[in-house]
């Protein structure tokens, strides 16, 4: 759970078998601004994309900014809100494929140390 900002309230759901999925998820969250209300486990199968479920037409330009933290994904419009909650982010197998490749990238070369004298 994230300390409290202005930004969105954010609930994730991971129906991935990878838990450490969330804490890639809770950081991006986090270090977009919003804040994170619930994460944890689903029971259901992975969307092939992630899917971003707001209940209020007017939280469409904050699901558009998460969708630049999470990657993308398909905004959806609910009829049912969740008391305390902005954004349900349902993390899709998109999630996983990009957070492996990011792991698999080889890291950036890092600049020379130079002797301080």
């Amino acid at each position: 759970v994230s300390p409290g900002t202005a930004g969105a309230r954010v609930r994730v759901v991971n129906p991935l078998d990878d838990q450490t999925l969330l804490v890639n998820a809770a950081q991006s969250i986090d270090f977009g601004g919003f804040n994170l209300i619930m994460a944890g486990a689903g029971s259901d199968d992975a969307p092939a994309q992630t899917l971003y479920q707001y209940s209020d037409e007017r939280l469409l330009p904050a699901v558009n900014d998460l969708i630049l933290f999470l990657g993308e994904g398909t905004p959806e419009l609910v009829d049912t809100p969740i008391d305390g909650i902005d954004i349900t982010v349902t993390l899709g197998v998109n999630f996983a494929d990009r957070i492996e490749a990011e792991r698999a990238s080889p890291p950036l070369p890092q600049p020379p140390c130079e002797p301080q004298s």
